[in-house]
């Protein structure tokens, strides 16, 4: 009877251990993804993506014509021009609303939400 006693003197213990530990949000690191936008036939798809911080946007240029990624707050940042078969990449660091200012109808945003690590 004495063990058994013990054990349920530990009990409450190993429970509380157990709790601590599984509410310690023990969850696992996001791993950065590679997202990619196509840009062909005068649009972006897709024209709108949801990433995590710091994950990487690749644009990739499968049209027949010249096209840029430039932000659209006061054209803060551009991606210069990418030629028919290359390709732009950027860190996912902030919300992007962005638009390729050869071609001013053609828009997106990125959407960046924050890492839970």
């Amino acid at each position: 009877m004495k063990n058994l006693y013990g054990v349920n003197r530990l009990l409450p213990i190993i429970l509380l251990a157990g709790g601590m530990v599984g509410g310690c949000g023990l969850k696992s690191a996001h791993t950065p993804l590679r997202v990619e936008i196509t840009i062909q036939q005068m649009q972006f798809t897709p024209s709108e993506v949801e990433v995590y911080m710091g994950d990487t946007v690749v644009f990739v240029n499968k049209g027949i014509v010249t096209h840029d990624v430039t932000g659209e707050a006061g054209e803060a940042w551009t991606s210069g021009p990418i030629p028919a078969g290359h390709t732009f990449e950027l860190i996912a660091k902030e919300n992007l609303p962005y638009y390729c200012s050869f071609h001013p109808t053609m828009k997106g945003s990125i959407s960046v939400l924050p890492k839970n690590d």
